[in-house]
């Protein structure tokens, strides 16, 4: 089924009659697709940075093909993953006609799977590892283990082999002139060659339809060219103690499943504007000066009952988008004050987006501060927006003020609250995955490269790039706490 057709058989579905028969029908399709194709493209794992599995996973997903080309024969293929006693996937480079190994892959139906990516030198940049009840995550390069709940093994797998139904559109043909003998089992070739490009995918296969090796083939002036290479045994003996979660010494664990839980049931200021809900949980005075906000933006219930949206925003709030303003004020005796934010983390889902934010007041501010008076900058977005335009109502307000905010008298330290904030995080990322929540990562400048796309993009004039930045945001589990503690605080350091 396509994407398109998905879509149209979730919006006959749904329950609200403005989603199956409203005037936004086309509009929120147009979201749903751009977001799918969005979400696909944030999925997409970088070539060789991918682990074995992948390797793996894009031979089992050439099987697929090569039998019937049916989704049924998909579950089959992960149904033989399941079924498999033992896997042991290796991935390799050819350089000069040598192979050079890459990623390598063990799987043990009842230990679990431990994936190892090597670099080009040799050296070993990260493992993964999951048993069934844990999952750890190695980055040697950080010298530290993430430790997190498992994901299921072979459904770890599964995930991979659905971002390569783009061999679908591959259609594949005995090479018997190719059929070779792999572990003293005869077996059979296949080959593919894409249209209008000089590459081929072969795979061989053995009588129980398992994929024996794969190779991706380049012709170059006329000559063949082996670019990568897969080979995977099936129920052979593993070695001793692989999966064993030991990543060598001086390596330290970051444990996730001991994360802090974070509840959001408390609110300091909660106010309605365009149709959304901002409300603050909590105010923490920091012992620089700064202050530390968390708070949240969300649908009313009104605009959800309007535009049925509930059961669908499930990664945030698409309807509406809000930021802490400055505040900027000039006082009666001439001087000014204004308040610089930093966003350290936010956390999307269930239709509302939470945010921890930073509060740093510039100019002249009582000390010790009792009190701060916040503004945000609330933007419409969606069907919501269009539906304001067309009514000729204001779809942005930068300046609403959401009122008045009494400060507690202690203050804590930077790092501890930094601290906190990774331990919630850690819960959520545990509880609602990877892509709901981000850390920060250090504001940088933008690249040149950078710089030319916005300028040919956008016409963005040159100099006001050169005073342009950005922030990376990362996923818990490629972030330790102390690292996140050092991000925040080089932000800060570049803004007070």
């Amino acid at each position: 089924m396509k994407d398109t057709d998905r879509i149209e058989k979730l919006l006959e579905d749904a329950p609200s009659p403005r989603i199956a028969d409203g005037p936004h029908r086309v509009a929120l399709k147009r979201q749903l697709v751009a977001r799918l194709k969005e979400s696909r493209r944030a999925a997409r794992l970088p070539r060789w940075l991918m682990p074995a599995a992948a390797a793996a996973c894009v031979a089992v997903a050439a099987v697929m093909l090569v039998v019937n080309g049916t989704t049924s024969v998909y579950a089959q293929a992960v149904e033989a993953l399941r079924r498999a006693k033992t896997v042991h996937a290796r991935a390799f480079r050819i350089v000069d006609g040598k192979e050079k190994l890459g990623a390598e892959i063990w799987y043990d139906a009842k230990l679990g799977v431990r994936e190892r990516t090597i670099a080009r030198d040799g050296s070993v940049p990260g493992e993964m590892l999951d048993n069934g009840e844990f999952r750890w995550t190695y980055r040697s390069a950080k010298k530290t283990v993430i430790k997190d709940a498992s994901r299921d093994p072979v459904g770890h797998i599964a995930e991979i082999l659905e971002f390569d139904r783009k061999l679908a559109k591959w259609s594949f043909k005995r090479t018997p002139a190719a059929d070779m003998t792999i572990d003293g089992v005869s077996c059979l070739a296949y080959e593919s060659k894409a249209e209008k490009q000089n590459v081929a995918q072969r795979v061989w296969i053995d009588p129980q339809n398992r994929v024996r090796r794969w190779e991706e083939v380049w012709w170059k002036d006329g000559k063949e060219v082996v670019d990568e290479r897969c080979k995977i045994a099936y129920d052979q003996p593993l070695p001793k103690g692989r999966f064993d979660p030991t990543f060598g010494v001086g390596v330290k664990v970051v444990d996730l499943t001991k994360a802090t839980p974070m509840a959001l049931e408390k609110s300091l200021i909660r106010k309605e504007v365009l149709g959304q809900v901002l409300t603050v949980h909590k105010v923490l005075r920091l012992d620089n000066g700064s202050l530390m906000l968390v708070w949240s933006h969300r649908p009313t219930k009104e605009t959800l009952r309007r535009y049925g949206l509930s059961h669908v925003s499930v990664r945030g709030n698409i309807l509406g988008d809000a930021h802490v303003g400055t505040g900027w004020k000039r006082l009666e005796d001439g001087t000014e004050r204004s308040i610089q934010p930093i966003n350290i983390a936010y956390w999307q889902g269930d239709g509302r987006t939470t945010t921890w934010t930073i509060l740093i007041p510039w100019g002249n501010w009582p000390s010790p501060m009792k009190t701060v008076e916040l503004q945000f900058r609330v933007y419409a977005r969606g069907t919501l927006q269009e539906e304001l335009k067309k009514q000729g109502k204001p779809w942005h307000n930068t300046r609403f003020d959401l009122g008045r905010l009494d400060l507690p008298d202690q203050s804590v330290t930077m790092e501890a609250t930094c601290r906190e904030v990774y331990q919630h995080a850690a819960w959520v990322h545990s509880r609602f995955g990877s892509k709901s929540i981000r850390l920060t990562g250090v504001n940088r400048s933008l690249t040149e490269q950078e710089k030319q796309e916005e300028m040919r993009r956008y016409g963005t004039p040159r100099e006001r790039l050169d005073r342009m930045s950005r922030t990376p945001f990362h996923e818990v589990s490629r972030i330790t706490p102390e690292q996140f503690v050092e991000n925040v605080q080089a932000n800060y350091e570049k803004l007070r």
